[in-house]
């Protein structure tokens, strides 16, 4: 098998692992999700099933091994899953009470995962509206002000303005 291959084979289970989860079948997708691992646990392939595996845990309440695992596929990747997986990770940080440590993996967002703009943008409205959550008005307003000027006519430049405009 190719390394094309391979990758197109752990992108297919991720995606029937999460089908699996929509259908509330957890048992089914983790331990599809732990076959791809254990078949290569070190390789780049993995990294599907790592973010899946982490999402699964996230729905059953096991933050800190979703945030492990989150971490893990972050470090070790700077394609799209990589950025899912730092979106998720900072979301499920502040989720969990930890708005300093989501605010700073958000941040990070536009340096590691630069040509994944939707993500990007994504993480800058999360980190606006945890600064607004956090009473530090003026820098969510640059927040929003940022993804205004730099996504144009997106819809996350809409919401930026929309949401920026109602907390005036």
């Amino acid at each position: 098998m190719r390394p094309d291959d391979s990758r197109t084979v752990a992108l297919a289970r991720y995606g029937q692992s999460m089908a699996l989860l929509n259908l509330k079948r957890e048992d089914e997708a983790e331990e599809l999700l732990r076959e791809s691992i254990d078949e290569a646990p070190a390789a780049p392939e993995t990294l599907p099933a790592l973010l899946g595996l982490a999402r699964l845990y996230e729905q059953k309440g096991r933050d800190q091994e979703a945030i492990d695992l989150y971490g893990r596929v972050v470090s070790r990747s700077r394609d799209e899953i990589g950025a899912e997986a730092l979106y998720r990770l900072a979301t499920l940080l502040a989720r969990t009470g930890n708005q300093q440590a989501a605010l700073e993996e958000l941040g990070r967002m536009p340096s590691l995962f630069v040509n994944y703009r939707n993500w990007v943008a994504q993480a800058l409205l999360a980190q606006a509206r945890l600064y607004r959550e956090m009473g530090q008005r003026q820098d969510a307003e640059r927040v929003y002000q940022r993804v205004v000027d730099e996504y144009g006519e997106t819809v996350y430049a809409e919401t930026a303005a929309q949401e920026k405009a109602a907390r005036r």
